[in-house]
């Protein structure tokens, strides 16, 4: 158990739960990991990453704390981790459950917890569209099991659909449901390209305060994706236009809730909680707060998960560079990645290449590039590595530069940088790349590395 799995979790934990709550709620799970585990005789560094795991899927997957499905997986993963017995793990999540069930039960919708269909729906979506810096792993908090069984699902899919013969393969009901959740997936992403990401996004915002849980749960996000693509755009600038945007679009809809300005305004909070937007200085109960006080922002987190929808209506004279340049960087690579067709010109590859791009879009680029091309011109990709451009650019040229086949040609153009570079974070990741089928390569460059650390050659952190 590595300190980043925990403090990834706490962080969460800290977020997402006012102080007094959390304390509560961990007082009283560690009075039940020692009352229930007395025998076992844990220490208490023991009892403590325990109640991490334990809080943590709980607060995460809230909504699906009653769900079998979730609860079989906790069982398991705690289980695994922690080498407890199966009687001993149903106890203690038992009544942890009973007591979150008492003290903050999750929203009773109609379809939330009916079936094992919704849960692996879940799961698929939450897998599927993470970029998590813990990882996937530790995002969804269940353990390895439930990723083995997902990617064991992936496998035998591709294998029925790549059944010519049209035999059957024998599967378990298990195998029959994770089946049928991978093609409702795939049909939905056929009609809407950016399906993962707002059924994320719904899945983030059915926690929020009563009337938006039950409407965005009922009826989708497209309203809240249209205003977070309009902060994003700067269509709405502060609070009071995302204030006024939401009364607009949700009126009074078909369940009956009327909408007011409290509503409003109490989702934009609710919004920040969830990690989609932040603003800064703002002070509801003074009219005359200027604009620049009460300014809305996307979070890099919602920008991701609007990139490819962002990407679909965003129109023509796309691949123009004043306008890429404009854009946030995760909205820039899916413009560029929207336009595919386009960028099968070389010379228009080479023009943008020149651009100072966002990172994840310079490698992006480079994967169009055919290594024939890049062999033939080398002196102009060793030019692209060389400091013209900044140290996080040079480190996506060095990562997409890896990823070629000629290992000769890898080799060549990334010794040099690997051994005089003057940033530490591009020599070090040109040392990863070249360190697979380099390693002795590698080993003296560490060496000359460890000595420019000491002032042989300037280092720039």
């Amino acid at each position: 158990m590595g300190l980043d799995h925990f403090a990834y979790k706490i962080n969460y934990l800290q977020k997402n739960l006012n102080h007094a709550f959390r304390c509560e709620l961990e007082h009283k799970t560690l009075s039940l990991i020692s009352q229930i585990l007395n025998g076992l005789k844990l220490p208490e560094y023991v009892k403590n990453c325990l109640l991490v795991d334990l809080l943590y899927p709980c607060v995460k997957h809230h909504l699906w704390i009653n769900h079998p499905f979730f609860l079989e997986n906790l069982h398991q993963h705690i289980m695994e981790r922690y080498r407890i017995e199966r009687g001993y793990c149903l106890n203690l999540i038992q009544n942890l459950s009973n007591y979150l069930n008492k003290i903050q039960p999750p929203p009773n919708f109609a379809s939330l917890s009916s079936g094992n269909e919704n849960f692996i729906t879940y799961i698929f979506v939450m897998t599927m569209s993470s970029t998590s810096e813990g990882g996937m792993l530790e995002e969804i908090g269940l353990g390895s099991s439930i990723f083995k069984k997902i990617s064991e699902a992936i496998k035998s899919f591709a294998l029925v659909k790549a059944d010519a013969d049209g035999m059957s393969l024998a599967m378990s009901d298990d195998d029959i449901l994770f089946h049928q959740v991978i093609e409702k997936i795939s049909q939905e992403k056929v009609k809407k390209s950016w399906y993962l990401d707002a059924a994320r996004i719904r899945y983030l915002v059915a926690k929020s305060p009563s009337p938006f849980g039950e409407i965005f749960w009922h009826q989708g996000v497209q309203v809240l994706e249209n205003l977070l693509l309009g902060i994003g755009q700067g269509t709405i600038t502060d609070i009071q236009g995302g204030v006024a945007f939401i009364e607009k679009n949700f009126g009074e809809d078909d369940l009956s809730h009327k909408i007011t300005e409290k509503h409003a305004e109490q989702l934009l909070f609710d919004l920040k909680a969830r990690g989609l937007v932040e603003f800064s200085h703002y002070a509801p109960a003074i009219k005359e707060a200027s604009p620049v006080e009460d300014k809305l922002l996307l979070t890099d987190a919602a920008f991701r998960l609007t990139a490819i929808h962002f990407a679909n209506i965003c129109g023509e004279n796309t691949l123009i560079p004043e306008y890429l340049l404009s854009l946030y960087p995760s909205w820039q690579t899916a413009v560029l990645c929207k336009n595919k067709s386009l960028l099968e010109d070389i010379h228009i590859i080479m023009q943008l290449l020149a651009l100072p791009l966002a990172p994840a879009s310079i490698e992006l680029l480079l994967s169009f590039v055919p290594e024939s091309f890049i062999k033939k011109d080398q002196e102009t990709f060793a030019g692209f590595l060389q400091n013209t451009f900044s140290p996080d650019r040079r480190a996506a040229f060095c990562r997409a530069i890896g990823k070629l086949e000629d290992s000769s040609l890898v080799t060549k153009l990334l010794v040099p940088v690997a051994s005089s570079d003057s940033s530490k974070v591009v020599r070090n990741t040109a040392l990863t790349v070249l360190h697979e089928d380099k390693g002795q390569v590698v080993q003296e460059l560490k060496l000359q590395n460890a000595r420019g650390d000491l002032g042989v050659f300037p280092v720039v952190r």
